[in-house]
């Protein structure tokens, strides 16, 4: 669940003197920019049809939809193959899914840039209202809207991703992204072609980065200042099924930890850009609830160090964001008194039919 955060926060708003709404302008290319949808796959041969139907089928006229295969050895590339030239193929060998929208976004030739992982897909105005926003916001450089969570057949079972965004402008202020508080899936998330060469290429190759593209761009937007907008509203359907790497019960803790790890990255980038130590305080709620599904009890030296560290990590953010910090201080003791209930939290996103397994309390 994203914790509500005041978007406006001390960050200055974008000067718009001197800028003209894009909808106003009469050039074709602007009224109706090109938008490529980038569809990364590895082995879903069985689910990527639903997700380039569901990009063809887009309202939207002037899109083109570039499908990146990475290294599938399934069936996957004969089906992409059946589209012939209605998409542009991209074969390559396996990296990830980050290093997938690397090969995308190099071949793609679209204003606006959309991601889509293949065994989800979107509803048919998804691209259309994505694009609207920008032309009413030429200050924005990114968009992000929900996703209804569904089960291998598209069921919804009854949840969003995030629960909760905000509509409207978000400040490139990156405590809201590395702290989480302003949060979209891969699917959820488009940009400007202008924002896209301020994040890319992901580096993939020190294998942190072969997931969560979507976290890492977001974050990048907001360190080079980049200006976001988020819509309330779900305009796609998120699969949850169990091929999935991080749908199965005893995978909880090593995803929580590698959320950790990609927090305690994101942290080190911002600290490189500023010349300043900045610590994550998101990085020790996971820690501490990944430390107490892997066995150590309450009274662990382990989790006490996390509980500490994590509390120095709340005051470095008390200057910048002290309702921030607040929350962020509130979350860490619930993350060390109460680890079942965070299990419980993140298992709420694969949907009621799994059940987590009991975080050590004693």
């Amino acid at each position: 669940m994203t914790m509500a955060v005041d978007h406006r926060s001390s960050v200055p708003r974008p000067n718009h003197k001197g800028e003209q709404n894009a909808a106003a302008r009469t050039d074709p290319e602007v009224v109706a920019p090109l938008v490529s949808i980038i569809i990364d796959n590895y082995n879903y041969g069985h689910l990527i049809t639903e997700a380039i139907d569901s990009a063809l089928a887009q309202t939207y006229p002037n899109i083109e939809v570039v499908v990146v295969d990475d290294g599938s050895t399934d069936n996957s590339r004969d089906v992409i193959a059946r589209y012939g030239d209605r998409v542009v193929p991209v074969f390559k060998e396996n990296g990830g899914q980050c290093s997938a929208f690397n090969a995308g976004f190099a071949a793609c030739r679209g204003d606006i840039i959309t991601l889509l992982d293949s065994d989800d897909v979107w509803d048919r105005d998804k691209v259309a209202r994505v694009v609207d926003i920008f032309q009413r916001h030429p200050e924005v450089g990114w968009v992000g809207h929900k996703l209804t969570i569904t089960d291998e057949v598209l069921k919804p079972l009854g949840y969003t991703f995030p629960d909760r965004l905000e509509t409207g402008l978000v400040p490139p202020d990156p405590h809201l992204h590395l702290e989480r508080m302003v949060k979209v899936g891969v699917c959820g998330l488009s940009f400007r072609r202008s924002a896209g060469e301020r994040a890319f290429p992901i580096p993939h190759e020190d294998g942190i980065w072969r997931t969560c593209a979507d976290l890492y761009l977001m974050s990048m937007f907001a360190i080079e200042g980049v200006w976001g907008y988020t819509l309330d509203e779900p305009l796609g359907l998120y699969r949850q099924h169990a091929g999935q790497e991080f749908a199965q019960p005893d995978a909880i803790a090593r995803r929580i930890e590698r959320d950790a790890t990609i927090s305690e990255a994101l942290a080190e980038i911002w600290t490189q850009r500023t010349g300043r130590r900045f610590y994550s305080s998101t990085v020790y709620k996971h820690r501490l609830v990944a430390t107490a599904l892997t066995g150590h009890s309450i009274w662990s030296g382990e989790r006490w160090r996390l509980l500490a560290d994590g509390i120095r990590s709340v005051v470095d953010l008390l200057r910048p964001h002290p309702r921030l910090a607040a929350r962020q201080g509130a979350a860490i003791m619930l993350a060390f008194a109460f680890p079942n209930w965070w299990t419980r939290r993140v298992f709420r996103r694969f949907g009621t039919q799994l059940v987590p397994r009991t975080a050590a309390t004693s």
